[in-house]
């Protein structure tokens, strides 16, 4: 029995149960919203992940490795906007113009 395709699944699991913890906190606080985005991005990353171990066909593949870089794409603007959070710095109106162009990148 091949353990590692079970690797990102349990990840996926454990990233979502813990972005949910932190959210669960305080859901009011925006950086907490931003780290349940973050574990969201990361827990779509993984389930990617997952997929390609188990797919048996070079579309399911290609789905499944588009859908892996959806996650990867949001989540790099995600960690840019808490670290400014976390620094004390204003992100300003800015920061939905980085969010609207990595969307767009994603599509």
């Amino acid at each position: 029995m091949n353990l590692a395709p079970y690797i990102p699944l349990a990840g996926a699991i454990l990233n979502s149960f813990f972005a949910l913890f932190v959210f669960s906190r305080a859901p009011r606080r925006t950086a907490n919203q931003i780290y349940l985005f973050i574990g969201i991005c990361i827990a779509t990353w993984n389930l990617g992940s997952y997929f390609l171990f188990v797919v048996d066909n070079a579309q399911d593949a290609l789905f499944w490795a588009r859908f892996l870089q959806l996650g990867i794409i949001m989540g790099v603007v995600a960690y840019f906007h808490l670290s400014f959070l976390i620094a004390g710095y204003s992100v300003g109106r800015w920061i939905g113009w980085i969010y609207a162009f990595h969307l767009g990148l994603a599509i």
